[in-house]
Formats: C-alpha cells, structure tokens, sequence
C-alpha cells in the first residue's frame, strides 16, 4: 500500500493591478503554491520531491452602448498541461492559506531580443554562416502579505523553451509549454528569501560556475563534452540568507531526489567587502548517479581597477569514477575604452576523464568588442576552439565569428 504524505503552503492575490477607460477596466490578479511530496510504495518509491503553481490571470469587461456587459479572461499558468485536471498538485488544498494585500501588488514585464550572424570554420565541422535569434518576456508579480512577508512570483515566455515541467515528483516534457524558468519566492529582510523552481534552476555552485570568459566552450562543445555542476532542475530550492555583514552574500540550494538515489545540495559564498574586488567559492555534490558520485568546487575572483578588469575561475568536478573527472581553469582581461564600448579577451581551458595521448585538454580562447547604447548592445568576436571534443581528430579545431545585436526593454 502506498503512504502518502503531503504539506503545502498556497498564496493568492487579490488585484495587483488595475486601470479603466471609459466603461471599460482591466486587472490582474496573482497566485501561488508550493507543495513538498513524499511517495512510498515498494518500486513507487521516489522519494521526496517539491512542487510549486503559480499563475496570472488578466481580467478585462466593460459594458455595451445597448447595456450589455462583456467581460473576458486569460490565464497564464505553468502549470496547465491542457490534459490534466490534476498537474498541479496543490489542489487539494482547501481555500487560501494566506493572502497578498490588493494596495501592496504590482506587476511588471521586462523583454528582450537578439539577432546573430555565426560563422564555423573547422575541416568537415565547416557549416558556414548561420542566423539565429532569441526573444523573450518576463511577467513578474509581488506583494506583500499581512504578516509583513513578501511574495513574487516570475513567468518567463521563451520561444526557445523545451517544455520541461515539474509535475507531481518527475519532470514531464510539455512541447506547446511557452515557459522557461518560472519560480515562486517568499521573502524578508529578517530572514532571507526561499525560492521554488518549476524550471531554470541552477544549483549555488552551478550557478556561480560561469566563466569570467563567457563560457567560450559553449559556441563550440555538443551537450555530453560540456562542464558539469552539482544539478539544480525543476522544483527545487534555493535560499539566499538575510544581509549578515556589508559585501557578502551567501546562497544554498537542495534538489530533491525525485526518482534519483538522493538529493544534492550546494552553497556559495560572494564577497565584494573591497572596492574593486570580487571572490567567490562553491561547492555542492552531485548525487544523481549511485554509483557516481561527485563533488563540485568553483574558487574564483575578479578584480577591476581604473579601465582594466582582469579574472580568474578555476571549476573542479570530482567524480567517483575517475572517467567522470572534469577541471575547467579560465580567466579574460577587459578594457572599457568608453562608457558604452570595451574590448576583451578571455581563455579557456578543460580537461575530461583521464588525459592521455587520445584525450587531451579542450582549449578555448577569444577576443571581443561589445558597444553598448540605451537597450542595444552591439557586439564582434573571433574565437578559436583546439580539441573541441577531447580529440585530435581533424574537426576537433574550429575558429567562429559572429556579429550579434541585442536589446533589452
């Protein structure tokens, strides 16, 4: 027989915002829910997992010449599968648990966009100019409860979303999802803020594990040759504890089983205490994986002075089979010719599992301009890629230009 246990915590809003024209008004009102779930039952065990709903629903009506009334309504929800009555598990909860005040909500939407133009030039790898693109916007509502608690809630709508969800304890593939990463965060100035991820989770290593070159590796490497991090992923947690000294910030996160052999945790620590100055150390574990196990440490600083900002990274992922061993050494040094231009240079360089004559670090390097005016930005580079997959075959050296324009608003 199975054992199920339950605990939730729901918040719903009220109207977060509201304008009228005329005989005509719209609203918007906000919820959101979190859930942690525990199944037992011989091969149904899966362990503990969290959950999360959050939505937004956009409210309009006005009334007619003739006297009718017409009203209509949209809601933007991550959670909705279009299948199921059941995919957010939360329902069962009955009536709001706590509630936003309607005076303390707001609403906003960011967005972005981007256009490129990339060239590979590599032996048989050599594809030529491509056009690709990016666009996005971002829904984010907040307020705050009665007992002085905030709440946000974030959507994300990404044409380049690959429809991954958290549903119940398994992450569930959605192709017509427009989401990205959508969370809802609990909290105060007294003790920190809580964060549930459906998606675009990134661990407090993982997070902090980016190159201060850019992740070079990334316009070159297929996804099984790419860095490794202690997991985040849909309905975890992470925690960013309340101000404790002036500089530095400290971050947790947990990733709940959820079918796999265990949880994974990680923390980080950021220091900026001294002008100019940033270090930065992590370290979380990777316990996806029974029988390989693997711990992962990010020790970087970065250091600006006048025009010239120079960094270093060093990210270490130490598997319990010497074959799943990763180092990822980097470091870039930028010169801010004006406000809005600058120009970089950054190197990369990773190794994979045990080096040998047939397996040899992966290098990277790259020089870029990027010039910056209002919401646009501009940018030019050329990079080179040696051993792009650990090889020495004759595709394994690439170069790449792109041109790219971006623009935020």
């Amino acid at each position: 027989m199975n054992n199920f246990k339950k605990v939730g915590l729901s918040a719903l809003a009220g109207s977060l915002v509201a304008f009228s024209a005329n005989a005509g008004e719209m609203s918007v009102a906000g919820s959101a829910s979190m859930a942690l779930e525990h199944i037992n039952g011989g091969a149904a065990n899966s362990g503990k997992s969290f959950s999360m709903g959050n939505q937004l629903t956009f409210t309009g009506g006005g009334e007619l010449d003739n006297g009718l009334n017409v009203s209509l309504s949209f809601v933007i929800d991550q959670g909705d599968d279009a299948t199921s009555a059941t995919s957010n598990p939360t329902t069962s909860l009955a009536g709001s648990l706590v509630a936003f005040s309607a005076n303390a909500g707001e609403i906003s939407v960011a967005g972005s966009a981007g256009m490129y133009l990339e060239h590979i030039n590599g032996g048989a790898a050599n594809s030529g100019k491509s056009f690709s693109m990016d666009n996005q916007l971002t829904f984010s509502g907040s307020g705050e409860l009665d007992n002085g608690l905030n709440v946000s809630i974030s959507f994300v709508l990404d044409q380049g979303d690959d429809g991954l969800t958290a549903t119940n304890n398994a992450t569930t593939a959605q192709s017509t999802s427009p989401f990205d990463s959508h969370s809802v965060t609990v909290s105060s100035d007294t003790f920190g803020s809580v964060t549930m991820h459906g998606e675009g989770m990134s661990s407090a290593s993982g997070a902090l594990d980016s190159t201060p070159s850019g992740n070079i590796w990334d316009a070159f490497q297929a996804a099984a040759d790419e860095p490794e991090a202690a997991p985040g992923g849909a309905g975890g947690l992470s925690y960013a504890f309340p101000s404790m000294m002036d500089g530095l910030a400290l971050t947790a996160s947990y990733t709940p089983s959820a079918g796999n052999p265990s949880s994974s945790t990680a923390f980080g620590v950021v220091y900026t205490g001294v002008e100019g100055l940033t270090l930065t150390y992590a370290s979380g574990d990777d316990k996806k994986n029974a029988t390989s196990e693997a711990d992962h440490t990010v020790m970087a600083a970065k250091y600006a002075y006048g025009p010239i900002t120079v960094a270093y990274m060093n990210s270490e992922y130490d598997d319990a089979e010497a074959a799943g061993d990763q180092t990822t050494d980097a470091y870039s040094i930028a010169y801010t010719v004006s406000d809005g231009l600058s120009i970089s240079y950054g190197y990369e360089e990773l190794e994979f599992g045990v080096q040998s004559s047939t397996n040899v670090a992966a290098e990277f390097e790259r020089i870029k301009v990027s010039y910056t005016a209002g919401g646009m930005t501009l940018t030019a580079s050329s990079a080179t890629g040696d051993n792009v997959s650990y090889g020495t075959g004759t595709t394994e050296d690439r170069e790449v230009w792109a041109l790219g324009a971006s623009f935020a608003f």
